[in-house]
């Protein structure tokens, strides 16, 4: 019955999707953007040309080759000799609704697993979890360039899939997603490498669960109550044990970090070496053979290509932009405020750690923010270049307006970060888990000099999917912001055309 409901559901998203789709290409009938890039160089895979490559383009030809796949199944299946006749702009863009589709599932499958660990006993699982999976399906980055052939669709979807089968401990699937992910966009490596953290850090809080299980049955022998009692008096790393904590449990008001890191050394690492002994314990090769596998094949092709980047690398030179962290940051508490907006304990949460914080917020905090602003901030030539996108005009009519506004957001900046932290921590999150995904965040965003929202779509999904929202009007707030957010984005782009003055084609605006 649910999966029925499922496939129903998926399927009015695909014609809901597949009539806006429509508007897209009567509005937008010839390739736009990126797409003068992408569609031609998808028809030569299509006509069988994969030595044919435009040097403009990046990123590995994954989006091309599912593409011309998908294209040679249709000519197949309804006999069709003509190479292009599934190739043209539009049935291009139709495969990325298609993907998308598919992602509203995928969706769905993720937050079922997720709330049927964390919802006790809700009123309508199948029907919140739909409704969660329809309103993520909506995120405005997302939704909207599943319209146009771009990466983001088979990016996300794929990594999404890796990311899934890791939950279900289905390593090799997760692996193979994985590596396709990787066709897609290089830097999904590291989400890769996200899942495979993911496993040894269910291993490591695997070894704690015996000690955090205090229950013991009346009629167990004595044989396995001797077991159960020498497992939980053995004295397992105290790093491990610390990753395995959640926030709450790990910093308590008992918490001495100088005694913390005496214990580390003394017992960790030179004397005892608890860790060392551990280590193979919670690195299981077996299980990540896979991972390993499609990680070395990567180190392969960065050393072979002399880095990470295809085709034109003049406009994606790496660089320590620090501030990227702050954009993200403040990105993902604006598309996720239905947390804490109806949450009036959070809110009050808030006010009270500027409170009891204030000096350490005023002399040690914010003056790092600014000089990691003042240093760290980088302005790609393409930012200001181009007045089709948003972040132009946020760059141009607000961080530029005046040269003390980009420091004097540095409080926006701190109270995102804390918002996100307490949104994963009250979740459950260990601490082995936030520095996690906090690391990875830093490793796929920093090195990247232009300020892209694109690039914020996998780490939002990863972060807004962990995040306990098991509340009816949370949900709904969340997906009346998405929808209204579509809607004014899709109506810019259609009718506030413009022109450039050394140029006769119409213009748009979009993310």
């Amino acid at each position: 019955m649910s999966s029925l409901i499922l496939i129903s559901s998926g399927i009015i998203y695909f014609q809901i999707s597949l009539f806006i789709l429509n508007y897209f290409d009567q509005y937008v009938h010839s390739p736009y953007m990126d797409e003068i890039f992408h569609v031609p160089q998808a028809q030569q895979y299509c006509l069988g040309n994969y030595n044919e490559w435009n040097d403009k383009i990046t990123t590995l030809p994954g989006l091309y080759l599912i593409s011309s796949t998908i294209s040679r199944i249709l000519n197949l299946t309804f006999g069709i000799e003509e190479s292009l006749r599934f190739c043209d702009t539009y049935w291009l863009r139709l495969s990325n609704v298609f993907l998308s589709t598919l992602n509203y599932i995928l969706l769905f499958k993720i937050i079922n697993h997720f709330n049927s660990k964390r919802l006790s006993s809700p009123k309508l699982p199948l029907l919140f979890n739909i409704v969660s999976a329809f309103s993520l399906s909506l995120f405005p980055l997302n939704y909207f360039f599943q319209f146009l052939y771009y990466t983001d669709s088979g990016s996300t979807l794929c990594v999404l899939m890796a990311y899934y089968f890791q939950l279900k401990s289905n390593y090799e699937f997760s692996a193979i997603f994985g590596s396709i992910a990787i066709l897609y966009r290089q830097t999904n490596i590291i989400w890769l490498g996200f899942c495979a953290i993911l496993f040894i850090l269910t291993n490591i809080e695997s070894m704690f669960q015996t000690k955090k299980d205090t229950r013991v049955k009346k009629n167990i022998d004595e044989l396995t109550l001797l077991a159960v009692a020498q497992q939980r008096s053995k004295k397992h790393s105290n790093l491990f044990e610390l990753v395995a904590k959640t926030p709450t449990e790990a910093f308590d008001k008992h918490f001495d970090a100088k005694k913390f890191v005496q214990k580390l050394y003394r017992e960790d690492f030179m004397g005892k070496k608890i860790i060392y002994s551990e280590i193979f314990r919670v690195f299981d090769y077996k299980s990540l053979q896979p991972h390993i596998m499609v990680a070395s094949i990567f180190v392969f092709f960065v050393f072979v290509n002399n880095g990470i980047v295809v085709g034109d690398r003049s406009n994606h030179q790496a660089c320590f932009h620090l501030s990227q962290i702050f954009y993200f940051c403040s990105f993902s508490c604006i598309f996720t405020a239905s947390t804490f907006l109806l949450n009036l304990k959070k809110i009050k949460n808030l006010f009270e750690f500027f409170r009891v914080n204030f000096k350490a917020v005023i002399v040690v905090i914010l003056p790092i923010f600014c000089l990691i602003i003042h240093n760290f901030s980088y302005e790609h030539p393409f930012l200001l270049a181009d007045n089709r996108h948003f972040t132009f005009y946020i760059w141009s009519k607000l961080i530029r307006k005046h040269k003390l506004i980009k420091y004097a957001l540095a409080p926006v900046y701190l109270t995102a970060i804390y918002l996100m932290y307490k949104n994963l921590s009250n979740s459950g999150k260990t601490v082995g888990w936030l520095i996690s995904y906090f690391l990875c965040t830093f490793v796929c965003l920093v090195p990247q000099k232009l300020i892209e929202f694109r690039y914020f779509i996998i780490p939002f999904y990863i972060y807004r999917l962990n995040i306990n929202l098991n509340s009816w009007k949370q949900l709904i707030l969340e997906l009346a912001f998405y929808f209204l957010i579509n809607m004014a984005t899709i109506y810019l782009f259609f009718n506030k055309t413009f022109k450039w003055p050394n140029s006769e084609d119409t213009q748009r605006f979009m993310w």
